[in-house]
């Protein structure tokens, strides 16, 4: 119990303290002028800016500056996040909407994805499966106690929701969880079993049994 203890007091502090500062270590490209002049028609903003590559091609450039104590728990917030960000996104209706523009103003996530002659958005899920298939992350402590990933990932969403707390989609981290859960690239796929992956879906499911 101990040992749990101490695991999600460092998941929380890690969050509240040095995540923000990490994020900014991600290797980051802009769109380009021709994009941009298409902001509308790609559903972006001038903010909007990519990170990783297709299939997180630039995985090793983007860790390589995270400290190997916190690797763990700064893949389990970046895909926090940008789960929550897609979501919104989509739910929302992505930049024509006012609410996620709102959440945009504040938060401002870089996307995960690469830039060709369009924007393209790689799936959330990679987050965690790929730095496992290439053992760069075992996820070892997130393993032995799921709940501490639930109880960070409520606290996130309980966090960065606060600039759509009043729509309807979102009036509380419940029922967003139930919206976000459905979606098409949280699905808990055959090929996912025994995976990091399949641990963090039962946990976010979790939540709302509880």
């Amino acid at each position: 119990m101990a040992m749990k203890n101490e695991h999600l007091l460092h998941l929380l502090d890690y969050y509240n303290n040095q995540f923000e500062n990490d994020l900014k270590k991600l290797v980051i490209n802009k769109p380009n002028d021709t994009i941009l002049s298409l902001a509308d028609f790609f559903n972006i903003d001038e903010k909007t800016v990519f990170w990783g590559d297709r299939d997180w091609g630039n995985i090793e450039n983007d860790l390589k500056e995270i400290g190997q104590n916190n690797r763990e728990a700064f893949l389990l917030c970046l895909f926090s996040i940008t789960l929550i960000d897609h979501t919104l996104f989509k739910e929302l209706e992505g930049s024509k909407s006012h609410f996620y523009n709102d959440f945009r103003n504040v938060t401002a996530y870089p996307k995960f994805g690469w830039l060709g002659s369009s924007p393209n958005f790689e799936n959330p899920k990679k987050i965690v499966t790929i730095p496992e298939q290439l053992a760069i992350e075992n996820f070892h402590q997130i393993r032995q106690y799921p709940q501490n990933f639930a109880t960070l990932f409520e606290r996130i969403c309980t966090n960065i929701l606060q600039p759509v707390r009043f729509t309807i989609f979102v009036n509380n981290t419940n029922q967003f969880i139930t919206n976000l859960i459905k979606d098409e690239h949280l699905i808990l796929e055959e090929g996912d079993k025994g995976t990091i992956f399949e641990v963090i879906y039962n946990a976010i499911s979790g939540i709302l049994k509880n």
